[in-house]
């Protein structure tokens, strides 16, 4: 592929990426690619894609080449948004801790998070999101799936994850509820 780029344009999601109609082309040997006239309001995000276009016209079909771009309220570009955090899950350890699993898949677009946020009702059903009840930090850029170990300070209790890299926060992931530990008696067999 030395030919150039054809660049294409999604509103609010990578899935809504027009590829039918590039919004503009670049040259081959340029690192930076000019898109004008594409407005751009603040509080809306917007996806750009390339795909390498051979001298022959050829134009290859990846998906992965993407980027967000979102601005402030004067214009000013914003650092990648964070992806939300997927499924969570929730099992009880030996220890009494509960072991939360947390799915925080990357989409082309979106930046990996620094730290993830555990946020936690305390028992009281409603969600304290001023005071982490714990934080993961130096994630791999790779991180994708991870567990914590976590001592609930009550019963039933409801836990959400959050990412954060810098001052960029993620939106909140869905909440898990976490209830009693269910103790199973002990089987008592007869030795002899």
């Amino acid at each position: 592929m030395s030919g150039g780029y054809n660049i294409y344009r999604g509103v609010g999601s990578a899935d809504a990426i027009n590829w039918d109609n590039p919004v503009a082309v670049a040259p081959a040997e340029e690192t930076e690619a000019l898109v004008a006239g594409q407005e751009l309001a603040p509080g809306t995000s917007y996806f750009y894609a390339l795909r390498a276009v051979s001298q022959e016209g050829l134009e290859e079909s990846s998906r992965s080449a993407v980027a967000c771009v979102e601005v402030d309220a004067q214009g000013q570009l914003l650092p990648p948004p964070l992806a939300r955090c997927g499924e969570l899950t929730a099992r009880w350890q030996r220890d009494g801790t509960i072991l939360l699993g947390v799915s925080h898949p990357v989409p082309p677009g979106y930046a990996a998070a620094e730290v993830l946020e555990i946020f936690s009702d305390g028992g009281t059903g409603q969600m304290n999101l001023d005071a982490p009840l714990a934080t993961v930090a130096n994630l791999a850029q790779s991180t994708a799936d991870l567990e914590v170990a976590i001592l609930p300070p009550a019963l039933p209790i409801q836990l959400a994850v959050r990412a954060r890299r810098g001052q960029r926060i993620g939106t909140l992931s869905a909440p898990i509820t976490v209830t009693a530990r269910q103790i199973r008696p002990a089987i008592v067999l007869p030795i002899g």
